[in-house]
């Protein structure tokens, strides 16, 4: 039974970063901010990329820069606000697929940490 499980949530996992790779993260601020790609992360404009422009957890634009607009737990704009009105936009193929959110009541929200959790090494 242990094993089922953990067959159904890799393959849950490796679905969402199929779902996700090659997204553009966009905030929904007047600017339509980047926010960086959901890519593997030796790219310089992924987010999962420490040392890259949107990896940095110091970044004034980064979703991983807890004082920053799109990274803050208060921010409407935030990635990591659990009650964000405007998270983060998902594109891929210039369609939204979903939100880069801790608000789960938003519909196709993608956790910021579980994404990271699950696909950075992935991609």
């Amino acid at each position: 039974m242990v094993q089922l499980l953990f067959f159904c949530v890799h393959v849950e996992a490796q679905s969402l970063c199929w779902q996700v790779n090659g997204s553009i993260i966009v905030a929904q601020d007047d600017n339509q901010t980047a926010l960086g790609h959901v890519v593997n992360r030796f790219r310089l404009n992924s987010v999962f990329n420490s040392s890259g422009t949107y990896g940095s957890r110091f970044r004034p634009d980064a979703i991983w820069n807890s004082n920053g607009r799109f990274g803050n737990r208060f921010s409407a704009y935030s990635a990591m606000n659990p009650n964000a009105t405007k998270p983060p936009k998902l594109v891929k193929n210039e369609r939204i697929i979903g939100y880069l959110t801790k608000n789960s009541r938003l519909r196709n929200a993608v956790d910021p940490d579980v994404l990271r959790a699950t696909c950075e090494k992935v991609l």
